[in-house]
């Protein structure tokens, strides 16, 4: 199975110094050592540790060639993974990549029963002709391949390719071997357990990013549909004039036209698994506009003064950076106390290759000990009661963050708190 042409110069001289080194004392030892470093070794190290074993057993042994092959039950193949070649014999580990179990069936059988397959001399006349000319044709001379069985399953086999003539392996080296496949057998098992838990912690970043998705959805087109509703209530008004009815229109569908372009690239982005589209230079007064029209009805039920001074261009993602603005400022009028009239200031300037912005505004603000909190999802650093399900300030800090910007919380001049990004200049 694992066998493949030979180089003749120095065979004989080789096998015969792996006879006299592979005295049953030293190839215990030999395995014992090994069987240390097994348990002992890194996961990031266990194929170099799988290589060095097998050239360490393959040359007590006096054989030409030792290998490690991997069954894959769901494809139905077998895939030489590690191999060892003594000096003069030919590699064949690359041509033996997912093949066919269909072409090893007696060897399948019997690993599956957890039995080794050995052939003491492959020009035995009791073995098929058919098998007897397969092992002259790839030079073996004997082999011997054990099964590495994991919690009652086949999960691969080691073998060992003899070159030089008939070979015998007693009970004893035989069980020496067995104990060698196990100890393959638990390295591939950790592995796979190692291969299992990343999966299991992608899986719980992935359903973690899903989660905070659908809350940034739900939470970023609560306010355009507040504003919507708020309108058509106001429509419902028997008094309002034509002209004041056809403005509240206007306005109630530019909001839902809006809402239904940030559904579609928010349903992009997450197809496509990004935070932001690509980026282009973007008017951030355009961007301000946009967010505080969004808001437009809890500004004017609380009677909010917006303060927007001269902004520079930004290189960003406009339906994002909306979300941004509009998420400070919502925040801004939602934490201030209701005794007191809400103010909002934003203002923004180039340095270099950056832009600063700042929104300051006149609430409760956060303490310095809750502001690393208060940037993770679903948790609330203001006071006890406050609208909002945690989520406005951590999907800002992602949002700017995606676009190589960074988000800081501090103390602003009027009181409360002040949000600094630092995005790239457009």
């Amino acid at each position: 199975m694992s066998s493949g042409a030979l180089m003749h110069d120095g065979r004989e001289e080789q096998a015969a110094v792996g006879r006299s080194a592979a005295e049953p004392p030293a190839f215990e030892r030999a395995l014992l050592d090994l069987a240390v470093g097994f348990v002992n070794v890194p996961l990031e190290r266990l194929d170099e540790a799988i290589d060095h074993t097998l050239s360490t057993l393959g040359r007590l042994s006096g054989v030409g060639r030792s290998y490690l092959f991997t069954y894959d039950w769901d494809q139905q193949t077998a895939t030489n993974t590690h191999e060892w070649c003594a000096p003069g014999v030919r590699p064949v580990i690359d041509d033996l990549q997912q093949v066919s179990v269909a072409r090893m069936q007696e060897w399948v059988e019997r690993h599956l029963a957890g039995e080794p397959v050995y052939r003491e001399d492959t020009s035995d006349p009791a073995l098929e002709a058919a098998e007897r000319e397969q092992w002259v044709a790839q030079g073996i001379t004997a082999l011997i391949t054990l099964p590495l069985m994991s919690e009652g399953a086949c999960v691969g086999f080691v073998g060992f390719d003899v070159v030089d003539g008939p070979r015998s392996w007693d009970e004893q080296d035989r069980e020496l071997l067995g104990v060698f496949a196990e100890l393959l057998a638990h390295a591939e098992e950790r592995r796979t357990m190692e291969r299992v838990r990343e999966a299991a912690v992608e899986l719980a970043a992935a359903n973690e990013q899903l989660t905070a998705f659908a809350g940034a959805v739900s939470h970023d087109l609560k306010a355009p549909l507040t504003t919507v509703q708020g309108m058509l209530s106001l429509l419902q008004n028997p008094r309002i004039d034509e002209q004041r009815r056809v403005e509240l229109l206007d306005r109630a569908l530019a909001a839902t036209r809006r809402m239904a372009g940030m559904i579609d690239r928010l349903l992009a982005y997450a197809a496509a698994g990004r935070e932001i589209g690509d980026p282009v230079p973007l008017p951030l007064e355009r961007v301000v506009e946009v967010a505080i029209e969004h808001l437009a009805l809890p500004i004017q039920e609380r009677d909010v003064e917006v303060d927007v001074g001269t902004l520079p261009v930004v290189l960003g993602d406009e339906v994002r950076l909306v979300e941004v603005v509009q998420n400070l400022v919502a925040n801004a009028v939602h934490h201030v106390p209701a005794d007191r009239r809400p103010m909002v200031v934003i203002r923004g300037h180039r340095t270099g290759d950056t832009v600063v912005v700042t929104v300051a505004d006149n609430g409760d603000g956060i303490a310095v000990e809750d502001r690393a909190r208060a940037l993770r999802s679903f948790e609330r650093a203001a006071r006890p009661g406050s609208p909002g399900a945690g989520l406005g300030l951590p999907m800002c800090a992602r949002i700017v963050a995606a676009h190589g910007g960074t988000l800081d919380l501090s103390t602003s001049s009027l009181g409360g708190l002040l949000v600094t990004l630092q995005l790239p200049a457009g």
